[in-house]
């Protein structure tokens, strides 16, 4: 007999806000490549889009039975094709220049490149760990297996 299990909000909730701030702490960072500065419009966006970044891992990660390197592989493509959509909206559609990676080699339409490509791969560990752990906290009636990122 299969048990059926409850879906709780909260760690969608938390996982949103976690990102909204992680988010915004890469951006303070990133700011060397960013054409303009951020407006109030952007930030919110951008913010809430890191939000739904994370949203999306954490909704991949709760099926998941592959090695850590294809969930990380896996999170930084959810990363960047979220970064290529949001760019092309809000920097090439609406204008707003949060960033532009047009002077890094292998760029598309200065949205994403490799560099950063790489770069979400190596912040795709903490963002699994981190999903593992609200996973852990957040929703305790799901199977917990051992090993990295509290599965």
């Amino acid at each position: 007999m299969e048990t059926e299990t409850k879906k709780t909000p909260r760690g969608a909730a938390a996982s949103i806000l976690a990102a909204a701030a992680l988010w915004g702490i890469i951006g303070v960072w990133n700011r060397r490549l960013m054409a303009g500065g951020l407006s109030p419009y952007s930030i919110v966006v951008v913010r809430n889009c890191g939000g739904l970044v994370l949203l999306t891992v954490y909704t991949a990660e709760r099926r998941t039975h592959h090695t850590l390197w294809r969930r990380c592989l896996r999170s930084a493509g959810i990363i960047t094709a979220y970064e290529f959509v949001v760019g092309c909206l809000v920097n090439l559609r609406l204008g707003w220049q949060v960033w532009d990676y047009s002077s890094q080699p292998g760029n598309v339409l200065g949205q994403v490149c490799p560099l950063f490509c790489f770069l979400w791969l190596m912040l795709s560990l903490p963002v699994l760990l981190l999903c593992g752990w609200l996973r852990h906290h957040m929703e305790p009636q799901l199977p917990r297996r051992s090993g990295l990122c509290w599965r």
